[in-house]
């Protein structure tokens, strides 16, 4: 069973003074959102948390296409961190959370293994990599997300998705 919470981001108005949820309500911009979620590493696990997430970018409209986006790389980092870095080990847990606010979704996902060099992945779309299995989940990600990055271990991913700013109506 997922843990899996949310919260809003404080709101307060320019003499410091917190706003009541009719008035938060009447801005046109959504507070920025945190979601966390720990799971084990069992396969299909962080489904809970990648539809909270559709949900709350579906709540801002966001465009199809960027929802998916974010679901298929959440889909693959949550996939590598079960199978690849906890091994499919239930006594292991991968940590997830989301900061999405109107300009960008912010992504982290952890594991508990040991990390893997991913600056030595193969380019799966070279013709000698072409039937090897390993690192098209990466060059998804890579291709899906405005930005990515790895701790140094690289057992953590963070991941960015940078929304295009609104034209003036």
């Amino acid at each position: 069973m997922s843990d899996v919470s949310s919260s809003n981001d404080s709101f307060t108005d320019s003499s410091g003074q917190q706003e009541s949820a009719a008035a938060q309500n009447s801005c046109k911009s959504i507070p920025s959102r945190r979601i966390e979620a720990e799971f084990p590493s069992i396969s299909g696990a962080g489904s809970e948390f990648v539809d909270m997430v559709v949900k709350e970018l579906e709540a801002r409209n966001r465009s199809p296409q960027e929802m998916f986006h974010a679901q298929l790389a959440l889909e693959e980092a949550i996939t590598n961190a079960i199978e690849h870095g906890n091994k499919f080990d239930e006594s292991k847990f991968v940590r997830v959370a989301a900061d999405i606010d109107d300009s960008r979704a912010f992504f982290r996902i952890q594991d508990e293994g040991p990390g893997f060099p991913y600056w030595d992945l193969p380019d799966p779309t070279q013709p000698d990599n072409l039937d090897k299995p390993c690192g098209r989940g990466v060059f998804l990600i890579r291709n899906l997300m405005t930005k990515i990055h790895y701790n140094e271990t690289g057992n953590c991913l963070f991941m960015e998705l940078s929304f295009p700013k609104e034209t003036a109506e």
